[in-house]
C-alpha cells in the first residue's frame, strides 16, 4: 500500500511536469509566431529558447523606445503639451535629481545620445559628483557593460571647479561640445572614455530662475558628432521648462503647506 502510495505520488509529479513542459512549449511558440515578423526569422530553423528570449528582450527595448520617442516627440509638439508632460512628470517627483535624470533621458531619446549623466554640487564641500544618469535603451550588450562600467568609474570621482569639462561648465555656465576625450588634463576621465569607446561629449549647465546652477548635465556618443546648435538650443529650453516646472510645482506645495 505504502509502495502505491509512492507510485501514484511519483506518476502525479510526472503528469505535472509533463503539463508544465508543453505549457512552456506552447507559450514559447506563442511568442515566436509574434516575433517572427518582426526580425525576419527564418522559419525553417526553429530557433533556440534563449534566442527567442533575446528576441524577445529586443522586442521589449524597441518598443520602450519608440514609447519615449513618441511621448518625447508629443511633449514636444506645443508649449501646452510639454508643460502637461513635465508637471505629471515633477508632480509625482519631488526631487531634482529624479526630475533632471528624466531630462537627460529625454534628450537621450530625442537627439540618439547614448548615455547622459547629472553632476551636482555636495552642499558641504562644494565638489561636483555624479548623481544620477540616463541610459539609451539600445545600448545593450558589450557596449551596455563599457557603459555601466564608465558610470561606475565616474559616481567614485569628487571634481573641484573648475577642474575638468565638468567644472568649467559648473563655473562658467556656458555649454560646451568636446570630440577629443584624450587629454587627461582638459577631460579627466579619459582612460576611462577610451575603454568605454566614446568620442564625442555634450556638457549643458542646469540653472534655477534666478540664474544660480543646479546641475551640469553631460551627453555621450560612440562616434564623433560634430556642434549642432540645435541640439543645444532645444536642449537648453527643455531645461529651462523643468527647472520652470519644478520651481513652479515646488512653490505651490510649499504654498499649501503653509495655508
Amino acid at each position: 500500500e505504502a509502495n502505491s502510495s509512492v507510485t501514484s505520488k511519483k506518476e502525479h509529479q510526472r503528469r505535472h511536469t509533463q503539463n508544465s513542459r508543453a505549457k512552456l512549449n506552447s507559450k514559447f511558440d506563442e511568442l515566436l509566431a509574434l516575433i517572427q515578423p518582426l526580425y525576419n526569422v527564418d522559419r525553417r530553423h526553429t530557433p533556440h529558447r534563449s534566442e527567442v528570449l533575446d528576441y524577445a528582450i529586443h522586442a521589449y527595448n524597441d518598443l520602450t523606445e519608440r514609447k519615449i520617442f513618441l511621448e518625447t516627440e508629443i511633449a514636444l509638439s506645443s508649449e501646452k503639451s510639454l508643460n502637461t508632460y513635465l508637471k505629471s512628470f515633477v508632480e509625482s517627483n519631488m526631487d531634482i535629481t529624479s526630475v533632471l535624470e528624466f531630462y537627460v533621458s529625454m534628450i537621450c531619446a530625442k537627439k540618439q545620445w547614448r548615455h547622459g549623466e547629472v553632476w551636482r554640487p555636495n552642499r558641504s564641500s562644494g565638489l561636483l559628483t555624479l548623481t544620477g544618469s540616463a541610459i539609451h535603451r539600445t545600448v545593450m550588450g558589450e557596449e551596455l557593460e563599457r557603459v555601466r562600467r564608465f558610470l561606475a568609474e565616474s559616481r567614485s570621482l569628487e571634481i573641484r571647479p573648475p577642474e575638468d569639462l565638468i567644472g568649467r561648465v559648473f563655473v562658467t555656465q556656458r555649454t560646451e561640445w568636446m570630440n577629443d576625450l584624450e587629454d587627461a588634463e582638459v577631460f579627466v576621465r579619459a582612460q576611462s572614455a577610451k575603454n568605454a569607446s566614446l568620442k564625442s561629449v555634450f556638457a549643458l549647465p542646469i540653472c534655477d530662475r534666478n540664474n544660480n546652477i543646479l546641475a551640469v548635465t553631460t551627453f555621450f556618443s560612440q562616434e564623433v558628432r560634430e556642434y549642432d546648435s540645435t541640439t543645444v538650443s532645444l536642449s537648453s529650453e527643455l531645461a529651462e521648462s523643468v527647472v520652470h516646472a519644478f520651481d513652479e510645482i515646488l512653490a505651490n506645495k510649499q504654498g499649501q503647506a503653509s495655508a
